[in-house]
């Protein structure tokens, strides 16, 4: 149970969209070459970012419902 949680935490957080993360990759398949180029330029700032809206609590209110629900969905 606190291993598939663990996982469930990684897995949404990673898929987040801000560069460096892989959801980052994800949209910018999804966009226009120039807009995905200028998309790509924030990874230099990704990592600040990231470290901002943990501080801020930011990710408390993305990651822990997005968790719950799937938690739910998968029985733990």
């Amino acid at each position: 149970s606190s291993a598939i949680m663990i996982n469930l935490v990684l897995a949404v957080f990673n898929l987040m969209p801000i560069p460096p993360l892989d959801g980052s990759r994800v949209i910018s398949g999804m966009l226009p070459y120039r807009v995905a180029l200028a998309y790509n330029e924030w990874e230099r700032y990704g990592t600040v970012v990231i470290f901002l809206l943990l501080f801020l609590g930011f990710f408390n209110v993305i990651i822990w419902p997005v968790v719950a629900i799937l938690a739910r969905w998968l029985g733990v």
